[in-house]
Formats: structure tokens, sequence, C-alpha cells
């Protein structure tokens, strides 16, 4: 399955200043698994270079309707084409 670009964060709470300047926060979304809970910080990147710790591919709006998501990340593409 596919995901958007992220950080993982041990702390959500504590986004570093450089991905606040960067970013616009969009939402969040909770999604609880058999065996572990997980907490996105949905942001709207505007910054001109990726962060260095990111995992992921960016990918067009028509590439990503035409991939498997996970029930979270239908949830985020939502939430994202609403803003």
């Amino acid at each position: 399955l596919w995901q958007f670009p992220q950080i993982e964060l041990e702390q959500p709470e504590n986004i570093p200043d450089s991905i606040k300047k960067q970013s616009q926060p969009v939402g969040v979304e909770k999604h609880t698994y058999t065996h572990f809970k997980q907490l996105l910080q949905v942001r709207r990147w505007t910054g001109k270079q990726e962060p260095k710790n990111m995992k992921g591919a960016w990918k067009t709006r028509s590439e990503i309707e035409r991939l498997p998501l996970s029930k979270i990340n239908v949830r985020v593409l939502k939430k994202y084409l609403e803003v």
C-alpha cells in the first residue's frame, strides 16, 4: 500500500520549527490497529526542499487515485483535498 510522504516523530506535538515554517496544518487523523495506534498530523508542504528525514515519494493527484491506499490514507487524502 502506498503512503503519503511522512516524518516519524517520537512526540507528535514536537514538530520541528523547520517543518512548521515550510508547511500548513490540514488536520489530524487517528487510526487504531490491533496492536498499535497511529496519529497523523496532516500538513500541506509549501517548502522548496523536502525534509532530509522524510520517507516516501510525492505523487500527482491522478497517480494517487490509481494507487492502493490504507483506510487512514484514504481519510488523509479526503481531508487534504477539502482544504
